[in-house]
C-alpha cells in the first residue's frame, strides 16, 4: 500500500507526525487517541481529491509518485528531534532514539539521499572552509 510505502504505517505505530497532532501539551502527544479520527478519515476523501485534481491537469504518475515522496519525506523529516551527547567535553546533537521507527532513515530514503548519515550530517553541523582548511563545526540540540 502507498502508506507502508511513504513509511506512514510505521510513523502512526510509533506516535504519528508530531506537529499534525491536535492534542494540547507536548506530555501527551503519544497517547493514543491524540489524533481526531474524523480528520484521518477526511485525508482518505482529501487524497482522493487530490490525485483526481493531479490527473486533470495531465500530471503522470511519475510526477504524482515524486510529489508524494517529497512530501512525505518531509513529513518524516518534521519528527525528527534532537538531545544533546557530551562527546569530547562538547555536546553534540543526536537523533532521538524512537525504537524501531527511523523519521531520519525514512526521510533520507525518501528525499533521495543515500544513507541515513548524509542527512544527519547535514542537519548537524556545517563545514567551514576559512583559507581553504576545512573545519567542521557539530551543532549542540538547541541549535
Amino acid at each position: 500500500s502507498q502508506k507502508k510505502a511513504y513509511g506512514f504505517n510505521e510513523a502512526e505505530s510509533s506516535c504519528g507526525f508530531r506537529y499534525l497532532s491536535v492534542v494540547e501539551s507536548p506530555e501527551h502527544e503519544c497517547e493514543k487517541g491524540a489524533y481526531k479520527k474524523e480528520m484521518l478519515k477526511s485525508d482518505a476523501a482529501e487524497y482522493k481529491d487530490l490525485v483526481k485534481a493531479m490527473q486533470e491537469l495531465k500530471i503522470d504518475e511519475a510526477q504524482m509518485y515524486a510529489v508524494f515522496r517529497l512530501v512525505a519525506g518531509v513529513l518524516h523529516l518534521g519528527n525528527v528531534l534532537f538531545e544533546d551527547k557530551n562527546e569530547h567535553n562538547n555536546d553534540v546533537a543526536v537523533p532521538v532514539d524512537y525504537g524501531s521507527y527511523d523519521p531520519l532513515k525514512w526521510a533520507a530514503d525518501l528525499l533521495g539521499l543515500d544513507h541515513r548519515d548524509t542527512l544527519l550530517k547535514l542537519l548537524v553541523s556545517e563545514e567551514i572552509t576559512p583559507g581553504g582548511q576545512v573545519i567542521v563545526k557539530e551543532f549542540d540540540a538547541l541549535k
